[in-house]
């Protein structure tokens, strides 16, 4: 399973990295391999690969938002797994 995450952020860039950030090691802490990275359009994309329950778990926090993230919409795509190793925020 390859969910993408697209969010919208909070406006402030000092927020946008926090967020993201946090996203990480919430991430991480949920032994999820892939990563995170903030685009152009300020957006986020992240792929989470995992157990089917952890992912669902990130992805609901998602959409929930981080403490300091305007969520807008949450677009999950399902994918073939590219065998992450370890989480990364680009």
């Amino acid at each position: 399973m390859r969910p993408v995450l697209q969010d919208r952020p909070a406006d402030a860039p000092a927020e946008l990295v926090a967020a993201v950030v946090l996203l990480g090691e919430r991430a991480a802490a949920l032994g999820l391999s892939g990563w995170i990275r903030n685009v152009a359009n300020g957006d986020v994309e992240a792929v989470f690969e995992g157990t089917e329950a952890a992912v669902e778990q990130i992805v609901r926090w998602c959409g929930e938002g981080p403490p300091l993230a305007r969520v807008d919409r949450i677009d999950v795509v399902d994918d073939t797994p590219t065998n992450e190793s370890g989480f990364r925020v680009d």
